[in-house]
């Protein structure tokens, strides 16, 4: 690459970051890293394989992780329009346009989390537990409509009903049919 991320982040997005008290404590020609008081914001650009930019964002504190600037963008319910349409770019004049659009977002939209308004960090970090529930939710419905399927081929019923307790509200009609099937098979057996 001729124009390193270094300097095309220097030249775009150092101007806009020094106005929230950050400075530069780390720069090398794929990473660079500033810091305020209270926030940390590194970009990297893989410019060797993926050719894919990364920023992240931590607050600095002992216990907080750090966010991408998705994580940031969906608490600010920042538009899907609006957002970039990746972060994969295939040079310098791509990296440049990134850069560019990544300063407009954060300059219109995240100026609380550069500041580390406690209120912002602490939505972000509600909205990461309620996502990582729903993943977690995601799997044990998954994990569920396999073992009641196994449990409905071998005509075992009551497993049929026992995987699918706790999650009938998000059972599709065909799943809700067999689970009223197994109840009534159930109940005359009894």
């Amino acid at each position: 690459m001729t124009e390193s991320l270094r300097a095309i982040v220097g030249q775009i997005f150092e101007p806009f970051v020094r106005k929230h008290g950050f400075h530069p404590v780390s720069t090398r020609s794929n990473e660079v890293t500033y810091k305020s008081t209270k926030v940390l914001i590194s970009i990297f650009y893989d410019d060797h394989r993926s050719f894919e930019v990364d920023v992240s964002v931590r607050k600095l504190t002992d216990v907080e992780p750090a966010y991408s600037l998705d994580e940031i963008f969906d608490v600010l319910k920042v538009p899907l329009s609006e957002r970039p349409m990746g972060y994969s770019v295939l040079g310098p004049e791509d990296l440049k346009l990134l850069v560019i659009r990544i300063t407009e977002l954060l300059e219109t939209y995240a100026c609380e989390f550069l500041d580390g308004n406690c209120e912002a960090w602490s939505r972000l970090l509600t909205q990461r537990a309620r996502d990582s529930a729903a993943v977690f939710a995601s799997v044990k419905l998954k994990d569920a409509k396999v073992a009641a399927q196994a449990a409905w081929s071998s005509g075992n019923y009551a497993a049929v009903v026992k995987a699918f307790e706790g999650f009938v509200s998000l059972l599709s009609p065909s799943e809700l049919a067999k689970l009223k099937f197994a109840r009534r098979r159930i109940n005359n057996e009894n």
